[in-house]
This record gives C-alpha cells, sequence and structure tokens, in this order.
C-alpha cells in the first residue's frame, strides 16, 4: 500500500582516513530529511536479462516526479546502468553505471527551488535499468 504524506530520510556519512597513521581527514554526517507526497518500500529484484528495463514503479506513483530515488547494485559481479530522463522532457541520459556494491542516491528536496535556473526538479517516473548480464541482483527505493 501506498504511504502518503511521509518524511523521507538518508543518513549519510564521509569518512576519510589515512592509510598508514589512521588519522581522520574527514568525518561528516548529515541527515536530509524531506517531506514528499508518496514514498515506494524498499524493493528487491534482479535482472532478467542484459536488457533495459523501466523499474516497476508502483501504480500509484505511476504520475508523480521522483525527487528521491536510491539503487544499490547487492551482487558481487556484474554491474547495471541506471538511465532517467528530467521532467519536462529532454532526452533520457546515464545517471549511473554500478559495479558490485555501487550505490547510486538521488536525494532532491521537493519544496526549493530548480538547482539551475529554468530546470525542472526531478525525474520522470520512467528510470530504466540495464544489467550487464541475467541475474544481477539490486535493491531500490523510490519517493516522489
Amino acid at each position: 500500500m501506498p504511504a502518503n504524506n511521509v518524511t523521507n530520510t538518508v543518513v549519510l556519512q564521509l569518512l576519510s582516513t589515512e592509510d598508514s597513521t589512521q588519522n581522520v581527514l574527514v568525518n561528516r554526517t548529515a541527515n536530509p530529511s524531506l517531506d514528499v507526497v508518496l514514498s515506494s518500500g524498499l524493493y528487491y529484484a534482479s535482472t532478467p536479462d542484459n536488457l533495459g528495463h523501466g523499474f516497476e514503479i508502483p501504480f500509484w506513483m505511476a504520475n508523480e516526479t521522483i525527487k528521491q530515488f536510491y539503487v544499490r547494485n547487492t551482487n558481487p559481479t556484474g554491474s547495471i546502468l541506471i538511465t532517467g530522463q528530467p521532467v519536462g522532457g529532454g532526452a533520457s541520459a546515464n545517471l549511473a553505471l554500478l559495479g558490485p556494491g555501487d550505490v547510486f542516491i538521488f536525494w532532491q528536496d521537493s519544496t526549493g527551488s530548480p538547482p539551475v535556473s529554468g530546470m525542472t526538479q526531478g525525474l520522470n517516473a520512467n528510470p530504466v535499468y540495464q544489467g550487464s548480464a541475467a541475474n544481477i541482483t539490486f535493491e531500490w527505493f523510490v519517493g516522489g
């Protein structure tokens, strides 16, 4: 079932240490919380082949603008190419090529102004994944 009028929070920690001394060079934590209209659950999937396929966006989000999008390649081998189209049209573009363990996070505030003048925020609800082979496992989440 859809979750309506929710707050999605992602917890990010950037930690950089020097290999030889273990001195901490950077230690930052960010917890951007965004109010959204709809949110999906966390989904687990695998690529059926090496062709492009649309993420199975829940029907209740089919016409929503994607403001939060998370994908993690959980497979020990193989890669996943993620493509998406900005709201307002334009060509689909490669968003990320995820190798084993790689993560893609798109987390945009739905109440703020667009990052570039004249540019519309978010992604159309039609992102596509393409595995380098069949059975590449991944997890994903979408909010809008």
